[in-house]
């Protein structure tokens, strides 16, 4: 349940899963019981509607909701956890958004209350709030690297290919979860320069900035 989840993919799927198949087991459970006659209908309606509305509510791909973790799981794998917790934090606002003018629309039709609008209004902050710890993310993420190596034994490698130009601020975007990154640099005549290891950019990059260009790794005295 900690913070960590968010570095592995599969980990967090299945922690964000847990919560709306909770919600379904027992909307069922509850629809069993209905049927036998085992509990009172009215309290049992509303039993079925709350639990039916949280499960609705947290499948939406937005952060922090659980949808929105799995939103960004699937994103990570592709675009690297950085733009996945940006863009599923931009759904988040966007829902936040849409549910608190809803929820005004609602309560000035006076068919529904202030905690649509108390909601939209959480969804929007705990959003942003979300979308400002990114960087922080990553960063862990990136130093964590080397105990999932560790740990794993082996890792898949991802190759990437750079000019020894690009800032280490800008090469790291490019990284995914749970892959050992190696980028062969070439010069502005496109030739070979080097390869540089994905434990090579960290340290450099915790070191020296963001803005060390990547080619300075391959100087021994950097």
């Amino acid at each position: 349940m900690g913070g960590d989840i968010v570095f592995d993919p599969a980990k967090e799927v299945c922690v964000a899963v847990a919560g709306p198949a909770a919600n379904l087991f027992l909307t069922g459970l509850g629809m069993v019981l209905n049927n036998h006659s085992l509990w009172d209908k009215d309290l049992g309606l509303f039993f079925l509607h709350c639990n039916l509305m949280v499960a609705a509510f947290n499948l939406l791909p937005a952060l922090p909701l659980d949808g929105g973790r799995v939103f960004r799981a699937y994103l990570a794998r592709r675009t690297g956890l950085r733009k996945a917790t940006y863009l599923a934090a931009w759904w988040g606002q966007f829902w936040g958004v849409v549910i608190t003018a809803g929820g005004l629309i609602g309560l000035v039709m006076r068919v529904s209350g202030l905690d649509i609008i108390i909601t939209g209004l959480f969804l929007l902050y705990a959003a942003t709030r979300e979308k400002s710890l990114a960087p922080y993310h990553f960063i862990r993420h990136l130093v964590q690297k080397k105990n999932e190596l560790a740990a794993a034994g082996v890792l898949p490698g991802e190759p990437l290919v750079a000019l020894d130009t690009v800032r280490l601020g800008h090469l790291i975007q490019a990284f995914l979860p749970q892959r050992f990154h190696l980028v062969l640099l070439l010069g502005h005549d496109w030739q070979y320069k080097g390869v540089v290891s994905e434990v090579q950019i960290i340290d450099a990059l915790l070191a020296k900035g963001v803005d060390l260009p990547v080619g300075k790794l391959l100087d021994p005295h950097v």
